[in-house]
């Protein structure tokens, strides 16, 4: 009897989901960044002083400042179209990304994504800025600081 028992024991504990050790090993999805999309623009102190002010300097990015950057940018993404204002973003993943990194007055690193959904000219598009009036939700700007995880700005083209 006492075997008949244990066995109903052994056996109720084996499905019960709360008896089941937990596992030691989180697992994360992994986020990996399409880097052909991405290009860090070669700058000079003298456009960072005219775009953003004489308080910015040019930085470098590390290989996780990608991670982060294309974390945010999905997430302001979904912010943005969350408001339903002008400009739905579908796919930023796919947009080419030309971006401009610096250090803010405060020591912080902030980047500059100019958003494109189209490449007319490919080999200019990792050296030079491209600035297209119009074109709708096809190019659209976000400025990001990542120390604080801040999206500062976010805005899409107009149309013609």
């Amino acid at each position: 009897m006492r075997i008949a028992i244990l066995s109903i024991f052994i056996l109720l504990q084996s499905v019960n989901p709360l008896s089941k050790p937990n596992s030691l090993f989180k697992y994360q999805h992994l986020h990996v960044v399409d880097m052909s999309k991405y290009a860090v623009l070669p700058v000079n102190q003298q456009f960072i002083d005219s775009w953003f002010g004489k308080e910015y300097c040019t930085t470098q990015l590390a290989d996780a400042d990608f991670v982060e950057i294309d974390n945010m940018l999905i997430k302001a993404v979904e912010d943005h179209n969350k408001k339903k204002e002008y400009g739905a973003i579908y796919n930023p993943d796919k947009y080419y990304k030309q971006v401009l990194a610096m250090i803010n007055g405060k020591g912080e690193k902030e980047v500059y994504l100019n958003c494109l959904c189209a490449i007319r000219f490919p080999a200019n598009w990792k050296k030079h800025l491209v600035n297209v009036m119009d074109g709708g939700n096809c190019y659209f700007q976000v400025r990001i600081n990542l120390k604080t995880k801040q999206v500062i700005s976010f805005s899409v083209n107009g149309i013609a």
